[in-house]
């Protein structure tokens, strides 16, 4: 029988991970407008873990024959974007450099994309690019994991977190927090990646959504009591960055932190997506949310250019510095607002350049 969970899975996208997507993009656009402060702390708690478990999730093994095939799909969905997302921001970045009469060194950030490292002060011009390296080396390791029983998967993983973690905490291996391709931060990305796929062979999409519809005053409430808990647990942990392996005060209350949040953004998101909407802007703002989750790829990889643009825009309107706007609530409010609109425009053309591109490629193919 048709139901709306069908619904929710039918189609080949699944709506509930898209609506994650929106959401913690949404996140990490905040995190990365609004520099301080508890907001700042609550994002940086679970945002990047979360997409790596959402990846995790999508993750199916039994598609590829080989490792090698898995590896040059995701070189071509992976790699290939990167370079090129990395390269025209490098452009954009170095010509307002010149314009700004800045004394950056130009030529760096771009050299940078090949070691791909996303602290240290490495690529500054597009600095959220590391999450896609650092997903290719963790989906590389996981192809290998992923044949392994369940359990020896699970153990593999929590050894992988343990080194990484020790990797930077152990103050005689330092040195280890310049890694290329972000190895270190793979490390301890890994686990929350086979978690999630780990979850969906156990479940499955369908049976999850199900689990949450069939619960869902419990789940509301749970929500609400790990979103303030959360709340508190991320401010005493600290700002982290998995891009550079920093952790917080207590490792283990960040895989906490980023398990609480992923469950709540998760859950949250499948009770937007089980609402009823009528045809209208409800119904328009539905479809923008999920729209915008399925180019989280485009949006993360655009939008540091655009959101930068935009304060140095609000700085000169109010008579502030950039930083000024970045450590201000409702500055950053305003940055927020102004640069997810810019960005969806960008996005926009970006996917219509795809689909362009795509379309000369299919008629060659059947030429």
């Amino acid at each position: 029988m048709y139901t709306q969970t069908n619904h929710i899975i039918q189609q080949n996208r699944l709506e509930y991970v898209d609506m994650t997507k929106c959401i913690g993009m949404f996140a990490i656009i905040w995190g990365h407008i609004m520099l301080s402060g508890w907001s700042n702390n609550l994002v940086y708690s679970f945002h990047i873990p979360l997409f790596f478990f959402l990846s995790g999730m999508m993750f199916n093994g039994a598609k590829y024959p080989s490792v090698w095939l898995f590896v040059k799909r995701r070189i071509k969905t992976l790699l290939v974007p990167y370079v090129m997302f990395s390269f025209v921001t490098w452009v954009l970045w170095a010509g307002m450099s010149i314009i700004t009469q800045s004394k950056a060194n130009i030529w760096k950030p771009l050299l940078q994309t090949f070691i791909a490292q996303g602290s240290g002060g490495f690529m500054v011009h597009n600095v959220p690019l590391w999450f896609v390296t650092c997903l290719f080396v963790v989906e590389l390791l996981y192809c290998f994991i992923n044949k392994l029983p369940n359990w020896l998967n699970v153990v593999i993983c929590i050894i992988c977190a343990l080194i990484g973690d020790y990797m930077i905490r152990g103050g005689h291996l330092s040195f280890f927090r310049l890694l290329p391709w972000n190895i270190e931060g793979a490390m301890s990305a890994l686990l929350f990646y086979s978690l999630g796929n780990l979850l969906i062979k156990k479940l499955s999409h369908q049976k999850l959504v199900e689990l949450i519809k069939n619960h869902k005053a419990v789940v509301i409430s749970m929500i609400v009591i790990l979103t303030v808990f959360l709340y508190f647990s991320a401010n005493w942990n600290g700002h982290i960055t998995l891009g550079s392996n920093s952790l917080g005060r207590n490792t283990l209350v960040f895989y906490g932190n980023a398990f609480v949040g992923i469950f709540t953004t998760i859950s949250f998101s499948a009770l937007l997506t089980l609402i009823k909407v009528k045809k209208g802007i409800g119904n328009r703002i539905k479809e923008y949310l999920k729209w915008f989750g399925q180019n989280s790829f485009m949006v993360m990889a655009s939008h540091v250019p655009v959101k930068g643009m935009i304060i140095i825009a609000i700085a000169k309107v109010f008579g502030i510095t950039a930083i000024g706007v970045s450590e201000n609530m409702k500055y950053s409010a305003i940055a927020f607002i102004l640069t997810i609109i810019v960005d969806s425009l960008v996005v926009y053309l970006l996917s219509l350049l795809k689909k362009h591109d795509e379309a000369l490629m299919n008629r060659k193919k059947n030429r």
